[in-house]
């Protein structure tokens, strides 16, 4: 019955993550920031109630006990390197349970139910076509009242002209489409002898579909995933015939992206806070714990622009804004926030986590490089969404070192 509980609650927690635009209520900040993230809270706190005594193989195999401790760590560290600062008090709290929340799918993969998971996704794709449909193709067929559920606060007026369904923006709404697509595809596939030709197609209707929602970085990040398994298919035929679908894409998005540097702020928030990030992890193997992130990103933030983004044509506005008034403070990407917070202990924990999946199935190899790269563009609550796909191959496309050695989607 208790496993039963946290399988329910997470999968349709999980299902709702395809809203994001809502913050309600909205002093609770990024912990209302989906209806999905309380009921994952919810199955996390009746898992670690109850986790006594159960095998959880998954759990222990890649030491989650032990990683939970560490930002405990990392905060004295940077209480002595920052002091006492109020606010990153505050953040110790909060960005430490967030933290946790995030990392939920990988502390309940040993508890939940792949079917459950299954139809969950499919209802979460459902509902950002839904968001499609009604947000983006046809706004005024959603009555004013429903406007006002869905979205909320500074979401409720955006003037972004790229589809973003329920969600905050449009990054967020093709990376979460295109998660939940990937998810559905693994779980299928697991039960099925290995096909090229329907891993390739899906490469392609996926490729098509961010191409009209014209997502630069899912694009980017499934093209490198394409090309980097395609010279082991055997397949360059087909591998030709694709290409010219490649460059009708792409060549949109690298003249999205120069005009990107020219007009708008992401160019220089996303690779000024990256080196940022980059910098602050090399220098601190124990990491900065929950208590330092607002510190490092003022720190090694400032120590950036100062250094770097002011000798460049780059439009430092959002940067600028971050850094000094810590404001939607973030680094951009699950990767290098999560290895501010836990330290190198999360790149060990990425290691062993690629160790336990089964890189020779071409299916898992692309899954994984994609949810990899799309994890350096996304961050926040998406953490969830990446996190749910390396724990759907860990548990369904696993390596001979894997303490599973069987295919289980019950």
């Amino acid at each position: 019955m208790i496993k039963f509980s946290v399988s329910v609650f997470f999968s349709v927690g999980f299902a709702l993550l395809a809203f994001g635009a809502i913050y309600w209520p909205e002093f609770a900040g990024t912990f209302s920031a989906s209806p999905g993230v309380g009921l994952i809270t919810i199955a996390l706190i009746i898992f670690f109630w109850s986790k006594k005594n159960r095998p959880l193989m998954l759990y222990k195999s890649l030491k989650l006990y032990y990683l939970l401790w560490i930002p405990i760590l990392g905060s004295i560290v940077s209480f002595g390197i920052f002091g006492w600062n109020p606010l990153f008090a505050s953040k110790f709290f909060t960005l430490g349970l967030l933290s946790v929340i995030w990392l939920a799918p990988l502390m309940l993969i040993d508890e939940i139910c792949i079917k459950q998971i299954y139809y969950a996704s499919i209802c979460g794709f459902v509902i950002c076509l839904i968001g499609y449909l009604l947000s983006d193709l046809n706004p005024n067929l959603m009555p004013e009242q429903i406007h006002r559920i869905v979205f909320g606060g500074i979401f409720a007026d955006y003037s972004d002209l790229r589809p973003r369904g329920f969600s905050e923006e449009p990054s967020q709404f093709s990376t979460t489409l295109s998660r939940y697509l990937l998810i559905i595809f693994l779980i299928r596939e697991s039960i099925r002898p290995y096909s090229a030709w329907r891993l390739v197609s899906f490469l392609v209707i996926l490729a098509v579909i961010l191409g009209m929602l014209g997502s630069k970085g899912a694009i980017l990040s499934l093209a490198i995933a394409f090309i980097s398994c395609g010279l082991s298919w055997g397949l360059m035929p087909l591998l030709v015939l694709i290409i010219p679908l490649g460059w009708f894409y792409i060549q949109p998005q690298i003249e999205s992206l120069g005009a990107d540097m020219d007009l708008y702020t992401s160019v220089a928030t996303r690779v000024g806070l990256a080196f940022a990030g980059i910098v602050a992890i090399a220098v601190n193997p124990i990491g900065y714990g929950s208590y330092g992130f607002y510190g490092v990103v003022q720190s090694f933030g400032r120590w950036i622009i100062d250094s770097f983004i002011v000798n460049t044509s780059l439009n430092s506005i959002e940067i600028t804004q971050i850094v000094e008034n810590l404001i939607n403070v973030s680094i951009k990407t699950t990767l290098l926030d999560f290895g501010i917070v836990f330290g190198w202990a999360f790149i060990f924990l990425m290691f062993r986590i690629t160790g336990l999946i089964n890189m020779k199935d071409l299916r898992a190899r692309t899954a994984y490089i994609f949810l990899l790269l799309t994890a350096l563009s996304t961050s926040g609550h998406l953490s969830i969404t990446f996190f749910m796909g390396m724990a759907i191959l860990l548990r369904l496309y696993p390596s001979k070192k894997s303490p599973i050695q069987f295919n289980n989607i019950h």
